[in-house]
């Protein structure tokens, strides 16, 4: 089941109404897009590592945001904090992959914040 894998499991701990919400963004997705997004993106796209040159040179104003238990992003976001030049990293405790939904008040402040910086 989905919805039991590590990336929805600590969003679908906090009940039935999350667990309904995972359960209808799942199921509005077709076979079809899901196997073409798998094919003919996910499986031909460069790995993150590869495009460290292009991370880098960007000069824009980044904002990293991982949840501390979102264990398959941490390496990945470790990587991009520390390879792109500038970037901010927040690391949000007892939140999982899905930080925006788990920990809204905590995400958007931190969101809120960079903006309020940047623009």
């Amino acid at each position: 089941m989905a919805m039991a894998s590590s990336l929805f499991a600590a969003y679908c701990s906090q009940g039935p109404s999350a667990q309904r919400f995972i359960r209808s963004c799942l199921m509005t997705h077709r076979a079809r897009g899901i196997a073409h997004t798998a094919r003919e993106v996910l499986a031909r796209r460069r790995r993150v590592y590869e495009l460290e040159p292009q991370l880098k040179a960007l000069r824009v104003p980044t904002r990293l945001i991982v949840g501390d238990g979102d264990a398959p992003c941490l390496k990945v976001h470790e990587f991009m904090a520390r390879t792109i030049p500038g970037a901010r990293s927040l690391v949000l405790r007892g939140t999982g992959h899905l930080s925006n939904l788990e920990s809204p008040a905590a995400f958007n402040a931190a969101v809120s914040r960079f903006l309020a910086k940047t623009v």
